[in-house]
């Protein structure tokens, strides 16, 4: 289990374990579509930009790209102790603000890189995962980069429900890029 991991490299190198027994095991394509929800944002944009041979195409949903502003922004009692993600990377809270290269917005250009399409749904009243700090930061350079995305952002819509309610929009664009 990797739900408590933060998307640190350990929970990234056990992903890839786990993508390189299913895939021969079961006949998989060896290109997936990844999709990371919330939090899982953090797993999926780190383990596209380690493996991007891996994906076919990164589906994130109100994703987390910023843990300075979720979930180690002691403003949140979201069930989490915001000093246990830099645990995960082992490091102190001090050194994990410190580091400016664990943060996805922060390395947007490692996922420019591989030429892995993106999909981002999200709402833009999110009181959870701030939209401003998180998807709309990654939109706005791979805009600017000319990148192949789609966006989808829900007018006056908090953290939940996630997906939208036609969701034909995504599955064309993950399909196109199959």
């Amino acid at each position: 289990s990797v739900s408590d991991m933060f998307g640190s490299p350990a929970s990234v190198a056990l992903m890839k374990a786990f993508y390189d027994f299913v895939v021969p095991a079961f006949g998989l394509n060896a290109k997936c579509d990844i999709f990371g929800f919330s939090r899982g944002g953090l797993y999926s944009f780190n383990f596209t930009c380690a493996h991007p041979g891996c994906v076919s195409t990164l589906y994130l949903d109100a994703p987390v790209l910023d843990m300075r502003d979720w979930p180690c922004a002691p403003k949140y009692d979201g069930g989490f102790d915001y000093h246990e993600c830099p645990v995960q990377y082992g490091m102190t809270r001090e050194e994990f603000f410190a580091r400016r290269d664990l943060q996805p917005v922060d390395r947007i250009y490692e996922l420019t890189d591989t030429g892995v399409p993106v999909a981002l749904v999200a709402g833009d009243a999110d009181t959870v995962v701030d939209f401003r700090r998180n998807g709309r930061r990654l939109c706005d350079a791979l805009y600017s980069a000319g990148y192949d995305y789609i966006e989808i952002v829900k007018p006056g819509c908090d953290h939940h429900p996630h997906s939208v309610e036609d969701p034909t929009p995504v599955a064309d664009f993950i399909a196109s890029h199959r």
